[in-house]
């Protein structure tokens, strides 16, 4: 599109920041959150859906330690809280948002992750609060 014969590296960045992840990519992205909701049906599950992608977006895993936290805060809602935590992660993981990983559960494609990073990177707070928050190195694009 700039009449060049070569593509560098930069210009792969920043076609993946400004269109995969900028508003042309919304609509791609955007429904993989629709499809969720659809998937879980329920309210609730939605959140603790929501939670984990966001816990597993900002922080590069959805841990363990994580997860008990998770179920304890949602415990205090409804009374089978782990069981709809595990229920939420088998819908995560058939859906190949997430898959396990030896730490818990992380995202399985880059831009999806990205895309869940860059919406709640800035107003998530992580479950497990000793985790450092904020602006990483690693968050440049």
């Amino acid at each position: 599109m700039h009449d060049r014969n070569r593509i560098t590296l930069d210009d792969v960045a920043e076609v993946y920041r400004t269109e995969l992840l900028g508003p042309s990519g919304q609509n791609d992205l955007a429904h993989h959150e629709a499809r969720l909701r659809d998937g879980l049906g329920d309210e609730h599950r939605y959140g603790l859906a929501m939670e984990i992608l966001a816990e597993s977006a900002i922080q590069g895993t959805f841990t363990t330690e994580a997860r008990r936290q998770l179920e304890k805060r949602h415990s205090k809602l409804v009374e089978d809280a782990p069981r709809q935590v595990t229920d939420t992660l088998a819908v995560l993981v058939h859906d190949e948002y997430i898959e396990p990983h030896p730490d818990g559960h992380r995202f399985i494609m880059k831009l999806l992750r990205d895309w869940w990073k860059a919406r709640f990177r800035h107003h998530y707070r992580p479950l497990v609060e000793n985790r450092a928050v904020g602006f990483r190195e690693s968050d440049a694009p």
